[in-house]
Parts: structure tokens; C-alpha cells; sequence
């Protein structure tokens, strides 16, 4: 009989043997097949399991992110979103901010952190933490607070990364695995933070711990994995024998393999942890072995310094080198002590070298391992950026240091710190002085205890109290704590602002609104103040006095019934516009009479522009209203009277100056014809008569003038000495006469040409050189034309003297003093034996005064008297060597000559002046058409043109003026000379203006028509021709 066996050498069979050497085939199947149902439902359990645990993980995680969203609806966005464009913590508004969230994470203690972020440039910043409100959660676990705007970090660059971005879009956010550090195992979730625009501002962040649940994950697991073996018991009591001795041949390796992994995940974690911390691990080789003195390094070598770890220094002394030249020499000195001394650790702060020079604060701590007898044998230790730590120490304490205001720190019932202005305040010397005393020395009524936990409580504390100087002066000062957490130790910022300033000017403000009440209260005017709607605010007593009404039954009511109707609409008008109107309106008294006052007011605002009322006085003008309306009614009287007096002086004017123009008209003509001596003394002296009859009226009529300050100077260029020649010759007749030495006299220095006016100097002249001849018997008078003596020596003064010297009968003092009053001479005698009205030195001391000079007189009895005053230059822009333009330079008689035949017409309605008019014009030569009135003067110059034509200004029915203004409407260009009686300042005005050429003045002399024909015929004459005339 054959039997089965095997071949030898077979692979297969060689592997079963080895595999299994003492197993027949049935066993073998049994056992694959225990194994085959084994694996199966130890899959099966494992998947089960998996998915368990898959869907726990699912329910914590939709958990965690409901709370997250729950929490994120707590935060006001809004105040969110103000204190971190703030950028710094105001401690009301943070811990009005973060109660919410203190008071969830008080009803939830299973979490770990709750706090807020925000993104700026792809970091996460720390905005809100509850764990800076640890003794509010009552909390028996340590937490470790984030500070405002600290940067965040988990555990991994690729979460970092995550949940940048989740904050960035507003989007829910939960970690993908739990991360464990020394505080246990976390979830982390956010969930966005949103304004009341629903704009995402910063997100909500929880940190859950979860070690329970990895607990009972772990509790699952093993549960399923117990199911599994108890459910495939059978199948492995079948191959457990099989496998056994396989398994034992692996678990050397596995268990090998297994401490790799270990090591792997241990080292990845450290790296995580360093990573999320930005810290650099480093360990220093102090063993006798060939790797003495060399330094490893790990962590973020690169991010914080700027090296690769391979960069680092590798000895002590490369290490050394890159610290700070400040900071070396201290900590190779502490560093090496703590080394060779018997320290177990070392911790220190110093300046780094950056790969690019610039130097960063790092903390360094180490922990040092020593051998049996004490020497070192490593240092392993971690370097921490705290750069920006130490920037905000040097700002605290430069702030701290340059206030003004006293600071200190205190630590419970110890001053640990202050600045200078604390020492200042106390009177003490230096720092130590207040360092050294308790707390209460200074402050008297210091409750610490109270204030200490108010403090912690609010977290700001600010109340009024007293500080002693060293004096025992107690200094009234502003007090506010502040609570700190500085190095995980609880510190009160005490500021103290010295009120003392502040309390004397409240003092000094309570004692100025007490007099300026009493100011107010004093005041005969009324002061007032109404509110927006138009009532009565604020009435001082003067009110009373003024009105009548009682200020108790006037506040709170409407002003609108005190105004006087008439007046009410234009004053509320405005009152409610803002418009100012000082115009005085009429309040209505309490027995209902006008009270006339006068307003000064203004609006008042509040600190949002909105008007709240009007502020202001009230002036009780009734006294002044009815003297102005009875100054008034005097001006008006006044004026009335002054007008009057013009009118009668404008028609004596014209009444005298009528027939006075016959009368010397024909006198002159007379005197032209052939007469005996006796017949020619009788002419002369009708004309002297008419003469001194006409200066009279003139002197009259000036001196009217100058009483309504109607007289206006003329300004043009004309010569000082052709003015004294003209004087001098018009008084020289009489002067030889009286056989009296009659000269002038002008210095070199004064300009021949100057502006002003002729007619008036050479009138003031005319008077008082006129005045020195008569009251001179004998002897000499002289004019005197010289520099003024306060004038610069120059060639061109600019200011002249005018003196009138004369060897007379001289002046008494008593006389001097009414000299120059009108109606006025030295005594009634000198008006009996010289004759005049007295009149003539009023006229020309008010002249002189409008020339800008005054008349002044020096004079004894018998021995002559000097009238002079000084005359303000102005000098004219024509040079002197040129003779100033004038209408008529050649002498009339010429100009005449050249043009003998000339039409005149002459309209007057005296018959007696057409007569007088047409024999002097006939006796020059000319024959004119005669008319009476101006209807017939329009008749005759329709029928023929005229040359000229002499205008009588007042004639019955048609005047000269509109006479003139129908010929000047009609294009009539004929030169008109205005004939009129009238003889005040606006006549000559209105005759230009009613178109006239010329002006003369009755009564007038044939040389005064023979002198308005030349300026015709000037005028008339092309320009070449008249700039040649000399």
C-alpha cells in the first residue's frame, strides 16, 4: 500500500515543518479555521469599535462648538471692536467686557480657557481672558492669564495655520486631535464674534479639557477589544498553540520597534512644544568625555535669532561672545558661578546678537545636573525671546519715572517702588526714605485692607483722600489703584494727582461767582437769562427796581408778554435767529408804561452746539430816550433856524446885490465919461460906498459860512508871491497915502509854487495887511513870508511863517482876549474913528485854522503889533521853473482884441442890469441881443446861434438853470457865464452842475465881463494854441 508523503525538499513543506513540526493536517485546518473565525470577528469588533469611537469623537467635537457659538453671543462686537482700535485697556471698559464671559465660564467649569482673538498680518492675538479673572471663577486648578494683544499659539504650525484662517473668513473652528501640556489635554474650538452690523469683529476661543473622554475612549476600547477575545475565545484556544512560539519570536522586535516609535512621537511632541512656545532648547556638555564643553541646540533657532541651529555657538566662549558688551561681563560671572557653585538651576535676562547685529532680550533658564561629588555634568535649558516684555518694562518705567504725578507700587502693605515726584510730594529726601516707612505714615486715613481688596475687586479704584508731608501738612490729593498682575505677582498702582491747585482755585472760583453775584446783584442794569423756549432763567434785583414786578412771579414765565407789542415780532425775531439788533425796544412796567431799554445778549450753547438759551442786559435807556428826543427836537429847531438864516442871508444877498449892481455899474461907467473934478469926487465916492457896502455883505455872508462850517478849500497850484504882490499893490494907494512904508519881505526858501487855496490866503492877507495899514499913522508895515522854525533845514521846508508887522497903535492886553470874536475890535472908540464891523480877523482866524494853521497876535500899546501863524506845506509836482497853465494868461484887453466880433446874448430880467450889461459890453466893444426872461432866451437861440451867452440865474417863469438844462438837452453848446445875486457856498456848485460855463457875482465890473469873454475865447481856442498862451 502506497501512502502520501511529501517530497523532501520542498519549500512548502520545509516552511510547514518549521511553522508548525508536531501538527498533523486535520489540526493544522482546524486551527486556520479557528484563526479564520477568530480574525473575522476580531475585524468585525475592531470596526465596530472604530466607528464608536469615531462617532464620540464627533458628539464632543459638535459639543464643544455649540458652547463656542453660545459664548461668542455674549461679547458686545462692538466695544470689542473699539478697544482694539484702541490698541490699549481701559480697566472699567475691559471688566465691563469680559463679566459675561466670567460669569459662562463660572457656570461651566469643564472649561479649560475661554477667551477672544483677533488676526493682524496672519498672527493671533489674545484680546479677552477669563483666566485674568481667575479669583472671580473661584477655580481650585492654577490657569496662567494671556495678556491684552499677547500673541497666540497652539501646538501645531499646521493648526496655527488653520485656525489664522478660520478667525480671518468668521468661520467655527475645532481642533482635528487633542494637544496635552503641564495644565492636561485639550480640545480647542472658535466661533466668530460679531457687531451689531453683523460684520465679524474677532472670535470666541475654548480650551475643553478632554481628559475624561480620552479616558473613556480608552475604557471603549478596551471593552471591545475584552468583546473580541471572549466572542473568538474558541478560534484562538485552537491556534494559540500554533502561534504562540511565533509570537514570542517577534515581541523582541516589536517591543523594539515600539520604544522607536515612542521616542519618535516623544521627540515630535517636545518639537511642538518648543515650536508653539517660540522657545530654543539648548544642552550644555560639562563631562570628561570627548564631547566636553560643546552646546546642542533645538527649537526655533532660526525664527527667534535668526541661525540655523548649526550656527549657534557650540562652546562656552563663542557663547559668551554673542551677548551684549553690557550684559557679558554679568552673566559669564553669574552663569559660571551658578555652574562651579552648588546651584541646581540658573535664571537670567540679557541682550543676544541677531544673525542681522541687533540684539534681542532672552530669558534664560536652565537646569544644571550634577555627578555624585557635585561637579557638572549637563545643563539643559531653554532660551525665550522677551524682547517685548523688557520694551514695555523700559516704556512703564520711563512713564513711571517722568510723571509728575506721584506713582508707587505696592505689593499688599509695601511701598516696593516710586518715582521721584512721590519723594517730592512727602518732603523726603530720596527714594529709600519712603521705601523704608510703612504705607499708613503717609497716608493718615489709609484703610489698606479695604482699599487693597476694593481694588482687586473692580480692578480700579479712584477716590479722594489726604497725604501728610513730611511737614505734617496734610496734601488734599486724587487717588486711583490700579491692580496689576507684574511676573505672576499682584501689585497696586497708587497715582496721586496733588489737588492743592485744584481745591484753591475751586475756593478761588467759589469766592469770584460770590462777588460776581454780588456784582450782579449791585448792577443798576438788568441781567437776565431766559432757556430755549423763550423763559425767564435768571432776573438780578435791578429787574425789580426797573419794572416793578416781583422776580418770584416772573421766573419760569414767558418773555413775550413783557415786550411792548409794537415791538415784540422784530425783538423775539431776533432773539430766536441769533441775529444781533441793538436797536432799544419798549418792556411793558407793571402799571403798564414804556420802559425804554437797550440789550446786549448773546446765545448760549451747550457742549453739542445746541442753542439753551439767551444770556445778557438789559439798560433802562427811558432818561436818555427822552433827552435825545429832546436834543432832537432842539437840532431840528436848530437846523430850522439855521436855515432859515440862510435863506434870509441868500435873499438880502440877492435883494442888496441887485440894485447894488446898477449902482456900481453905472458908477463905473460914469466915471468913464468926461466930467469936472467935483462930478468926479461924487462918482468916486458912490463907488467907495458901493465898495464898502459890498465888503460888508461879503464879510456877512463869510462869516455865515463859517458858523455852518459850510466853507470847503480849494487845492490848486498857485504862487505865494504873486499873492503878497497883489496885496501889497491893492494896499499901497492908501499907504502912500498915509505916507506908511508898505513892503514885503519872502525868503529865498519858499516855494513859489504851492497847493491851496488862492482865494481865501490871499483874503486872510488882504485882512490883516488891510487892518496893519489903517490902525498905522505912521511909520511902516511889513509882510514876512519865512520858513517855519520847527521846520528841518532844508531847501523845501514844509511849513511855512507868515508874519504882519506893523509900527501902529498897538493892541491892550485886555483887548487881545476878544480879538478874534465875531462883532468884536480892541474898544467902541476904534469902531467910531476907523470904521468896520469886526468881523474880518473872525473870518480870518477861522480861515487859517481850516488851512491847517492858527492866527495868534503879540502887541503892546504904542508900540505895533505882528499877526502871524504857521501853514502846513504841500507842495505842488509842477517844477517851479514852469509857470502853471492857466484859462486867461495873456491880459484880457488882448484876447478881446484878437476877437471883436463876438454874439452875445444876454438874459436878465432887471431892466436896470440889462442896461448896465449891454453899456459895459458896448463899451468893449461888443453888442449884444437883450431878453427878459428864459422863454425868450430858448426863442432866440432857436432863431439864431450865439457865441455866448450871460445867464441870469433867477428870473420869473424860467429860471437859468432850467434854461440852460432845455439848450443843453436841445445839443446846445453854447458857452454860458451865470449872472446871480447869490452868493453862497453851493450857488457855483449848481450852476456846473446845471451845465454853465462860467460864474459871476453881482454886483459886477466891466472887468469882471471882460475877463469871462477872455476864458471863452480860451476855452474855446484849440489845445495847441492854449498851452501856448503866456
Amino acid at each position: 500500500m502506497c501512502a502520501y508523503s511529501p517530497r523532501v525538499g520542498s519549500s512548502s513543506d520545509h516552511g510547514k515543518k518549521h511553522l508548525f513540526p508536531r501538527i498533523s493536517i486535520p489540526v493544522r485546518d482546524g486551527i486556520l479555521a479557528g484563526l479564520a473565525v477568530f480574525v473575522i470577528a476580531l475585524s468585525s469588533l475592531l470596526l465596530m469599535d472604530i466607528e464608536a469611537l469615531r462617532q464620540q469623537r464627533i458628539t464632543i467635537k459638535d459639543s464643544l462648538e455649540r458652547t463656542a457659538r453660545t459664548a461668542a453671543g455674549l461679547v458686545d462686537g462692538d466695544a470689542h471692536e473699539e478697544m482694539v482700535q484702541n490698541g490699549k485697556v481701559d480697566p472699567a471698559a475691559y471688566e465691563k467686557l469680559i463679566a459675561p464671559l466670567v460669569k459662562f465660564h463660572r457656570r461651566a467649569p469643564e472649561i479649560a480657557y475661554l477667551y477672544t482673538l483677533v488676526e493682524k498680518d496672519g498672527q493671533l492675538y489674545f484680546v479677552l481672558d477669563t483666566a485674568t479673572s481667575a479669583k472671580a471663577l473661584q477655580f481650585s486648578r492654577p490657569m496662567k492669564p494671556s495678556g491684552f494683544l499677547e500673541p497666540y499659539s497652539s501646538f501645531s504650525p499646521n493648526e496655527d495655520a488653520a485656525e489664522v484662517q478660520a478667525v480671518r473668513k468668521g468661520q467655527n473652528f475645532v481642533s482635528q486631535k487633542a494637544f496635552t501640556d503641564e495644565y492636561g489635554t485639550f480640545l480647542s474650538a472658535l466661533a466668530p464674534i460679531r457687531d451689531s452690523q453683523g460684520k465679524v469683529v474677532a472670535s470666541l476661543g475654548i480650551d475643553m479639557s478632554v481628559a475624561d473622554y480620552e479616558s473613556r475612549l480608552s475604557d471603549l476600547k478596551k471593552t471591545g477589544f475584552l468583546s473580541s477575545v471572549i466572542s473568538a475565545l474558541t478560534g484562538m484556544l485552537l491556534g494559540v498553540l500554533v502561534w504562540w512560539h511565533a509570537r514570542q519570536a517577534r515581541r523582541h522586535e516589536q517591543a523594539k520597534w515600539q520604544a522607536t516609535k515612542e521616542k519618535a512621537d516623544l521627540e515630535e511632541r517636545d518639537r511642538r512644544v518648543i515650536q508653539s512656545l517660540g522657545q530654543i532648547i539648548y544642552r550644555h556638555n560639562f563631562a570628561t568625555d570627548q564631547r566636553r564643553d560643546e552646546i546642542l541646540w533645538e527649537g526655533e533657532t532660526e525664527v527667534l535669532l535668526g541661525y540655523k541651529p548649526g550656527e549657534m555657538p557650540q562652546k562656552t566662549e563663542e557663547w559668551f561672545g554673542f551677548l551684549h558688551p553690557d550684559d557679558r561681563a554679568r552673566e559669564v560671572t553669574a552663569f559660571m558661578a551658578a555652574v562651579k557653585g552648588k546651584a541646581n538651576s540658573y535664571d537670567g535676562e540679557y541682550r543676544f546678537r541677531h544673525a542681522d547685529g541687533h540684539y534681542l532680550w532672552l530669558h534664560d533658564r536652565c537646569v544644571i545636573l550634577r555627578d555624585s561629588a557635585g561637579a557638572p555634568l549637563l545643563v539643559d535649558g531653554t532660551l525665550l525671546n522677551v524682547t517685548q516684555r523688557k520694551v514695555s518694562d523700559e516704556r512703564f518705567r520711563t512713564v513711571f519715572e517722568a510723571s509728575t504725578d506721584p506713582h508707587m507700587l505696592v505689593a499688599r502693605h509695601k511701598v516696593i517702588d516710586c518715582n521721584q515726584a512721590t519723594v517730592e510730594m512727602l518732603g523726603l529726601e530720596t527714594k529709600a526714605d519712603v521705601l523704608r516707612q510703612p504705607l499708613a505714615t503717609h497716608w493718615p486715613d489709609l484703610d489698606e485692607t479695604a482699599s487693597w481688596d476694593t481694588t482687586v475687586f473692580r480692578g480700579l479704584h479712584r477716590f479722594e483722600s489726604y497725604k501728610k508731608h513730611i511737614s505734617g501738612e496734610l496734601i488734599p490729593v486724587d487717588v486711583t489703584n490700579t491692580h496689576l498682575t507684574i511676573a505672576g505677582e499682584e501689585i497696586m498702582l497708587v497715582v496721586w494727582h496733588d489737588l492743592r491747585k485744584i481745591k484753591h482755585a475751586q475756593r478761588e472760583l467759589a469766592f469770584s461767582e460770590k462777588k460776581y453775584r454780588e456784582l450782579v446783584e449791585g448792577l443798576d442794569q438788568i441781567v437776565f437769562q431766559t432757556n430755549q423756549n423763550g423763559h425767564w432763567m435768571f432776573l438780578n434785583p435791578a429787574w425789580e427796581e426797573n419794572t416793578g414786578y416781583r422776580i418770584t412771579n416772573c421766573l419760569g414765565r414767558p418773555i413775550d408778554p413783557f415786550i411792548w407789542p409794537e415791538d415784540r415780532e422784530r425783538v423775539l425775531r431776533a432773539w430766536n435767529g441769533g441775529k444781533p439788533d441793538t436797536a432799544p425796544f419798549r418792556i411793558v412796567g407793571s402799571t403798564g408804561i414804556e420802559i425804554w431799554v437797550e440789550a446786549d445778549w448773546r446765545q448760549r450753547y451747550d457742549s453739542t452746539g445746541r442753542q439753551t438759551g439767551i444770556s445778557g442786559t438789559l439798560t433802562n435807556i427811558t432818561a436818555r430816550r427822552k433827552a435825545e428826543q429832546e436834543i432832537i427836537a432842539a437840532k431840528e429847531a436848530a437846523e430850522a433856524a439855521d436855515r432859515a438864516k440862510s435863506e434870509f442871508l441868500a435873499v438880502m444877498s440877492h435883494e442888496i446885490r441887485t440894485p447894488m449892481n446898477g449902482v456900481i455899474g453905472f458908477a463905473q461907467l460914469l466915471g468913464e465919461t468926461t466930467l469936472t473934478e467935483l462930478q468926479r469926487e461924487y462918482v468916486e465916492t458912490v463907488k467907495g460906498c458901493g465898495d464898502t457896502l459890498l465888503r460888508l455883505l461879503n464879510d456877512i455872508l463869510d462869516f455865515s459860512k463859517m458858523e455852518s462850517s459850510r466853507v470847503e478849500l480849494e487845492h490848486r497850484p498857485f504862487s505865494i508871491r504873486q499873492c503878497a504882490s497883489e496885496v501889497i499893490s491893492l494896499n499901497l494907494p492908501t499907504a502912500i497915502a498915509k505916507e506908511i512904508a508898505l513892503s514885503a519881505q519872502i525868503d529865498p526858501k519858499v516855494p513859489d509854487q504851492i497847493l491851496g487855496d488862492s482865494t481865501r490866503f490871499r483874503q486872510v492877507l488882504l485882512n490883516l495887511v488891510g487892518n496893519a495899514v489903517k490902525f498905522t499913522e505912521r511909520g511902516w508895515v511889513e509882510l514876512r513870508v519865512t520858513p517855519a522854525e520847527s521846520a528841518p533845514p532844508s531847501d523845501r521846508p514844509d511849513h511855512i511863517k507868515i508874519e504882519i508887522l506893523d509900527s501902529g497903535i498897538g493892541i491892550d492886553k485886555d483887548a487881545l482876549a476878544r480879538l478874534f470874536k465875531p462883532f468884536s475890535q480892541a474898544d467902541s472908540s476904534t469902531t467910531r474913528r476907523y470904521g468896520g464891523t469886526g468881523l474880518g480877523l473872525a473870518i480870518s482866524a477861522r480861515v487859517v485854522e481850516l488851512m491847517g494853521g492858527k492866527l495868534t497876535v503879540m502887541s503892546e500899546p504904542g508900540r505895533g503889533s505882528c499877526f502871524s501863524f504857521t501853514l502846513p506845506l504841500k507842495l505842488t509836482e509842477t517844477p517851479e521853473s514852469e509857470p502853471v497853465a492857466t484859462p486867461v494868461a495873456r491880459d484880457a484887453k488882448t484876447e478881446l482884441a484878437a476877437h471883436p466880433s463876438l454874439k452875445i446874448l444876454v438874459a436878465e430880467d432887471n431892466a436896470i442890469n440889462r442896461k448896465v450889461i449891454s453899456r459895459m459890453l458896448l463899451s468893449l466893444g461888443y453888442s449884444a441881443t437883450l431878453v427878459g426872461d428864459g422863454f425868450e432866451c430858448l426863442e432866440a437861440c432857436e432863431r439864431e446861434e450865439y457865441d455866448l451867452i450871460f445867464m441870469d440865474v433867477q428870473m420869473p417863469g424860467l429860471d437859468g438853470f432850467e434854461t440852460t438844462a432845455r439848450l443843453r438837452a436841445a445839443g446846445k453848446k453854447t458857452w454860458i457865464s451865470a449872472l446871480t445875486a447869490a452868493a453862497m457856498p453851493d450857488d457855483r456848485l449848481k450852476c456846473q452842475i446845471a451845465g454853465m460855463n462860467d460864474y459871476l457875482t453881482k454886483p459886477y465890473r466891466k472887468a469882471d465881463l471882460e475877463a469871462s469873454i477872455a476864458r471863452y475865447i480860451v476855452a474855446r481856442r484849440p489845445k495847441a494854441d492854449v498851452s501856448s498862451v503866456t
